[in-house]
């Protein structure tokens, strides 16, 4: 069962380098760019069905890349990106300065940790099992590639986490992997 996972192009926080967290945030300029150089990557993938995140950022990243296909098209929550409560909308440098470095630090090692109103890594982890289960038991019998738009830090834990995907690179912004969506379980 063949799937696209995409991350979301660039938005401002992204380039200024903020925590955007769960904050609906638009793709700019550049993220736009982004997402047409990667859909005309994809432009000869028959992408039968896609899904992003219920944030505008994934959103507008899912429509650019599958443009004038006949796919069906969702979103979900549970695609979100890790929610860094008191961090969001800061830098790292300023959210340290705020802030202990326990109460924010979205690459703490302690997957129970939990920024200050965020969630933890084992929360993310739980989403993302439950949104690739749906998709895996909705589309497998269907033989269409699907597309999935994500984001950095939830992704990363994802597929870091999860034995079976071990040695995938990491998609950065603009990019993309094509794996076996069977692989996940």
């Amino acid at each position: 069962m063949r799937i696209i996972i995409a991350r979301h192009t660039q938005t401002g926080m992204n380039m200024e380098k903020c925590y955007s967290g769960q904050i609906d945030v638009p793709l700019n300029h550049e993220g736009v760019l982004q997402a047409q150089a990667l859909a005309h990557l994809l432009s000869d993938i028959p992408i039968g069905y896609a899904y992003s995140s219920d944030l505008v950022r994934a959103k507008q990243t899912l429509r650019i890349l599958v443009g004038n296909r006949e796919a069906e098209v969702a979103s979900s929550h549970l695609l979100r990106e890790l929610d860094v409560g008191i961090a969001a909308g800061l830098s790292r440098e300023e959210a340290l300065a705020r802030f202990r470095n326990e109460q924010v630090d979205t690459r703490h090692k302690n997957p129970d940790f939990t920024s200050i109103g965020g969630e933890n890594k084992l929360h993310v982890l739980g989403r993302y099992h439950q949104i690739f289960t749906r998709i895996h038991e909705k589309h497998r019998e269907g033989g269409k590639v699907g597309l999935v738009v994500c984001h950095g830090t939830a992704l990363r834990y994802y597929l870091t986490s999860n034995p079976n995907l071990a040695g995938l690179r990491y998609p950065e912004q603009g990019e993309y992997l094509e794996v076996d969506l069977d692989t996940f379980f």
